[in-house]
């Protein structure tokens, strides 16, 4: 066991999806619980309050300090209540400790208000800016001032919002200086949160988005939220539009010179479809010359709910394969229920329908399908 390369040993538990299974790898041999620790323990969430405190956070890395070097993933839950000052040296002297910190979320509590638990921010901002984020989460936060959304925004390579409200009483320009200096943003996401993206798209916030390259969002008002596309449209490769209804939001969308994939959101209650077929003749017309595929995000809501017609199939192959140069079409299939068997099969019905329908673009090999996780990076591919 001592003469197999550690890579190697990494590689293989890298594929033990069973936490059981990993303890007792961890238990079983020296070789193995390295490897095995760091899998399980690469995530953190710490509580204000309760049996995962700061303090019990704290308690459990000085007994066990090698920790801290596991732990790439790390969830902060902020209090409605001030922090006591035992409770900000705990919270201090844990950050201090995270060193490999690659992902960060800010969960907000009760009330969610940044102005709450403004004792922890200096700490918070010290540990975001000086770790080497590659995704920044922040969740259910409402108040949050102008230049912590500049600090934000521009401390990860990708960062999203969801349920974010801005304040913007008090701004003053200028207190953004040097909050937006050598941002990292490349990709963002924006959910229900249409104040940030208002804000985004405003002059004072060109040096946040200069290298934006994807840019998704979720918004019930199109007039408020569209900004933030004409702000970045000569760097956006990739966009992503939920709105409702989706399709009003094509007639508001800039030219983008760069495009290389558009994703449109379907929900699935009704099984035809014609403005999804009008929305991708559409972009088929008008399209940039760079735009290489054509993404239709598929949410199924229970096990029964019925697939597209396969005369809405057949017509988006009539639509993009009249034309030899058109983009390709990647159908993700998001299933809200069922264990994996059961949306492995959905999956595959689901393909072989868009073989028989599609053939053209399936002879090209220019349509796949994929089983889509909103929050997981990962994609189940299913035609060859």
């Amino acid at each position: 066991m001592t003469d197999i390369p550690r890579e190697l040993i990494d590689a293989i538990l890298g594929e033990v999806k069973d936490m059981e299974s990993l303890k007792r790898c961890a238990l079983s041999a020296p070789a193995l619980r390295g490897s095995s620790q760091r899998i399980l323990l690469h995530s953190m969430s710490v509580h204000a309050e309760g049996r995962r405190d700061y303090n019990a956070a704290c308690a459990l890395l000085a007994v066990s300090p090698h920790v801290a070097t596991y732990i790439t993933r790390f969830t902060v839950y902020v209090s409605s209540s001030p922090a006591t000052p035992e409770k900000l040296r705990s919270f201090q002297q844990l950050l201090s400790k995270l060193t490999h910190v690659r992902r960060c979320a800010i969960r907000g509590g009760t009330s969610g208000s940044w102005h709450d638990f403004a004792t922890l921010v200096p700490a918070l901002f010290e540990f975001i800016l000086r770790s080497d984020l590659t995704k920044l989460h922040v969740l259910f936060v409402s108040e949050l001032p102008i230049p912590a959304l500049a600090v934000l925004v521009s401390s990860a390579p990708q960062v999203s919002f969801y349920n974010v409200g801005v304040d913007t009483n008090g701004y003053d320009g200028a207190s953004l200086a040097g909050k937006q200096s050598n941002s990292k943003l490349q990709q963002l996401l924006v959910l229900q949160s249409d104040g940030v993206c208002d804000v985004l798209g405003r002059p004072q916030f060109a040096p946040s988005r200069a290298n934006l390259r994807r840019l998704s969002v979720r918004s019930a008002d199109v007039d408020i939220s569209v900004g933030i596309f004409f702000a970045t449209a000569n760097t956006l490769e990739h966009i992503g539009f939920h709105y409702r209804p989706y399709n009003v939001v094509l007639d508001h969308l800039p030219y983008l010179p760069v495009l290389r994939s558009v994703d449109i959101p379907m929900e699935s209650s009704s099984a035809h479809k014609q403005h999804l077929i009008d929305s991708v003749a559409s972009i088929v017309v008008s399209r940039p010359p760079c735009l290489e595929e054509i993404i239709i995000t598929y949410r199924l809501q229970s096990f029964h709910t019925a697939f597209l017609r396969s005369e809405t199939v057949a017509a988006l192959d009539a639509v993009l394969g009249s034309d030899a140069t058109a983009p390709r079409i990647r159908w993700r299939l998001s299933f809200g229920w069922g264990n994996d068997i059961q949306t492995s099969n959905r999956l595959a019905d689901f393909a072989a329908l868009v073989r028989v329908e599609m053939p053209t673009l399936y002879r090209r090999g220019k349509v796949t399908c994929e089983r889509y996780y909103l929050w997981g990076e990962e994609g189940e591919w299913a035609l060859r």
